[in-house]
């Protein structure tokens, strides 16, 4: 497990209560990310209860309506660990799109970083999971190549719908002895 930025959150009460309606607010604390498997959020509750286990699809950075269920908010598992994350000062709150969710607006929150020895060490493997909140309320956890940022100091619309070809990272470079 490992601390998140406290960030405001509410969760949905069906994933605290039976027969839960609204929500509780909280602050998200913690992510436990296992390998092959969802990210387990914590989140520190308004009765005081610290919460754990929680999937993305129970948390909201802004109350709204459920629409996506943890398999599209989470469209990988994690790899292994450990896990750090990064908070980049570049893109603190920056805004985009999920291109994997029909162009859906965000605000970014953090990343997630696996820096295990297997998949997590393998070019063609090695994914982060960028922490956004959607425009729907809900958070996601989205790999890179879903998202498209929008700023304007850097981002040049006349090159938005120009169809780019990134190459894949799949060679293992080596440092000096």
């Amino acid at each position: 497990m490992i601390n998140t930025p406290a960030i405001k959150v509410f969760v949905h009460n069906q994933y605290l209560i039976p027969k839960g309606i609204g929500f509780t607010e909280g602050y998200l604390v913690a992510a436990d990310c296992r390998p092959n498997s969802f990210i387990r959020w914590t989140v520190y509750l308004e009765s005081g209860a610290l919460w754990s286990g929680l999937p993305c699809e129970a948390i909201f950075y802004e109350k709204g309506k459920k629409l996506f269920k943890n398999h599209i908010l989470q469209p990988f598992t994690c790899l292994e660990g450990p896990v750090s994350i990064c908070e980049f000062s570049l893109l603190k709150q920056a805004e985009g799109e999920v291109i994997a969710l029909n162009k859906i607006l965000f605000k970014y929150l953090f990343t997630i970083n696996y820096e295990g020895n297997g998949l997590a060490d393998d070019p063609e493997q090695y994914k982060t999971h960028n922490i956004v909140a959607l425009s729907t309320g809900q958070i996601a956890a989205m790999p890179n190549n879903f998202l498209s940022f929008k700023d304007n100091w850097l981002f040049n619309p006349k090159k938005e719908n120009e169809k780019q070809q990134y190459k894949r990272t799949n060679k293992r470079y080596e440092a000096g002895g």
